[in-house]
């Protein structure tokens, strides 16, 4: 059969269709209106729908939902008010409207049907938590999914990831429909360049080792973390991400050698200890950091004690220790005195000068005393091989006296006396031939 006679077959039965609600319509009308004259109270009133937009139009269809009446094309025919009205059509959402005593006198209804939006729900493959969705260019959400509703007609939709290239479609929607989406993501290839100082770092990716540095690598987009390790170097730890905005990355580490410690026992103690160049605190026991299979100088010293300089390897494995013992050096000292005295040291006797002792090169202190003199306390540091003297001069207890006695003072009758010293000299009596 043509398209043409199934245009006009169609045509026909819509007519004959039609002829028949119009019968059926005028024998219902007739009955109602003859009910209404039996009862008394036929009024028919009658009232006109106004369908806008003209898409909806030519669909719309009336529905009474409660009253009395009839639908005859566009308008509505009832012998009782109020009426309640139902319009839809297909791709616009229902109405539903009161026909009161107001609307029967105007007889006139305008009915705007809204279009309903079409619903779209796109997904991506792979599915990520951070995906943003854009619609006609503008941010629309972040989610793994998208659910929107939209007017009918063209629309692009785009995801985008950090990790993958963008994907978009374009897509054409009716009033009223749902659309299903799926994006395929595709992952951004990127370049990975991985260099250490020194180089042959042992590389580990997301806990996979994956060679020595240094290494070229294409991976695909994505977070990373890195790690890398060598030989009496300090491990390190990173991380980097491959995105769309950057695709290239590159990363170069410079390991630091691990430390050691080295404890150093010290005697005596509270000595200067330099390693490497740097003082440390001295103590008796002293625990000093230093690099893995470095070679270092340690100088401890202390005064009246040999100094001691020692070189030493710093060892890769735990529980370094170097003990160091310094020597007392000695020098001579000779104590002298006049008149000739005892002589002690801290208190005791050691002989009568002069004396010559053997002593640390630490300061030593001398006492030297004699009957009726002032004793006198000396102190000297020694030299090693070298005599030193310490030359003492007593003072007799009268000299002290009288060199501490007041140069004038008055006796017990009265009578001021005036000391006289050697430097002051005066004359008695006449002068000669007088």
């Amino acid at each position: 059969m043509s398209g043409f006679d199934k245009d006009s077959l169609i045509k026909a039965q819509r007519a004959r269709r039609r002829r028949m609600m119009l019968g059926i319509g005028g024998v219902i009308l007739i009955l109602l209106v003859s009910a209404g004259v039996y009862l008394g109270t036929a009024v028919i009133d009658r009232v006109f729908i106004a369908v806008a937009p003209d898409e909806a139009l030519d669909i719309a269809q009336l529905e009474i939902l409660d009253g009395t009446g009839w639908v005859w094309n566009d308008e509505i025919i009832a012998v009782r008010s109020p009426l309640k009205l139902q319009v839809s059509a297909d791709g616009f959402k229902k109405e539903v409207l009161t026909i009161g005593d107001a609307t029967w006198r105007r007889g006139q209804l305008d009915v705007v049907l809204k279009p309903l939006p079409a619903t779209v729900m796109a997904t991506t493959k792979p599915e990520s938590d951070d995906v943003r969705w854009y619609l006609n260019g503008a941010l629309a959400s972040v989610a793994p999914k998208l659910t929107i509703d939209l007017p009918a007609g063209q629309h692009t939709i785009e995801a985008r990831h950090p990790h993958f290239e963008p994907a978009s479609q374009l897509v054409t929607l009716e009033r009223g429909e749902s659309y299903q989406l799926s994006l395929d993501l595709k992952p951004v290839k990127g370049i990975v360049e991985i260099t250490s100082a020194p180089s042959g770092a042992e590389v580990a990716l997301n806990s996979e080792s994956i060679g020595k540095t240094p290494l070229h690598l294409e991976l695909d987009g994505g977070e990373y973390e890195i790690a890398l390790s060598l030989t009496n170097h300090d491990p390190r730890k990173d991380s980097f991400v491959i995105s769309a905005d950057k695709p290239e990355v590159s990363r170069h580490y410079k390991l630091a050698v691990s430390n050691r410690v080295v404890t150093f026992s010290l005697a005596p103690a509270d000595g200067s200890l330099t390693v490497g160049g740097n003082t440390v605190a001295s103590r008796e026991t002293v625990s000093v950091s230093l690099p893995v299979n470095s070679r270092q100088t340690a100088t401890y010293s202390k005064s009246g004690f040999r100094t001691q300089e020692i070189e030493f390897e710093v060892n890769s494995k735990i529980g370094n220790q170097i003990e160091i013992e310094l020597q007392p050096v000695y020098g001579m000292v000779e104590v002298r005195s006049n008149p000739k005295a005892d002589v002690s040291h801290n208190g005791k006797t050691i002989g009568t000068t002069p004396v010559l002792v053997r002593m640390q090169t630490l300061p030593q202190t001398f006492t030297v005393s004699q009957k009726n003199f002032l004793p006198e306390t000396r102190t000297i540091t020694p030299v090693e091989d070298t005599t030193r003297v310490l030359e003492v001069n007593l003072v007799s207890e009268q000299e002290h006296r009288l060199k501490t006695s007041p140069d004038t003072y008055v006796n017990s009758i009265g009578i001021k006396i005036k000391l006289i010293k050697e430097a002051h000299y005066f004359t008695m009596g006449s002068k000669p031939r007088e």
